[in-house]
């Protein structure tokens, strides 16, 4: 269960939940105490594995606590935005670690390739998706053709997963 997927479906046609750590407890309780919100008893409960998505960027101390009170409602796994900025992630991979939280929750980094300057000028309006200037001028320099543009978003993609494994 992606807690924001529920959350945004919710806030938009039942406007039941307000956010993700009250869906992810409301998930937790479910399986866990197998009793609904209402306390009413659930059987048999069900057996989910709890998810969110979590944002690393900003200041890592910040973006750390968010990820904290994601994990405190009952996210076992996270999956992060788009990843650009290697560098930036390592430091909140470390604030993660520091807080313990490395050994209560899988991390999944967001990577993909940005296939279109369309593309490119979406993702740089996404909440919580930050494109170092650097990379995004590496890519509108790949030329003019859309596969050219292709190609260095590939690239860029490749060489953000190898810093990663790293």
């Amino acid at each position: 269960l992606i807690a924001t997927f529920a959350v945004s479906f919710l806030l938009q046609n039942v406007y039941l939940l307000g956010h993700t750590a009250q869906l992810l407890r409301a998930a937790r309780t479910m399986r866990d105490e197998g009793r609904l919100m209402s306390g009413r008893e659930l059987k048999p409960s069900p057996s989910w594995l709890l998810g969110a998505v979590t944002d690393p960027s900003g200041p890592p101390d910040v973006a750390a606590g968010r990820l904290a009170g994601k994990v405190e409602a009952g996210a076992q796994f996270v999956q992060t935005q788009y990843v650009f900025d290697v560098p930036a992630f390592a430091r909140w991979m470390q604030r993660v670690a520091d807080l313990g939280l490395l050994e209560r929750c899988h991390i999944l980094a967001g990577v993909g390739p940005v296939l279109s300057q369309r593309a490119l000028h979406r993702l740089a309006d996404v909440p919580g998706v930050h494109i170092p200037a650097a990379v995004a001028a590496r890519l509108l320099a790949a030329g003019g053709s859309p596969e050219e543009f292709r190609a260095a978003g590939e690239q860029v993609c490749a060489e953000t997963i190898a810093g990663l494994v790293q």
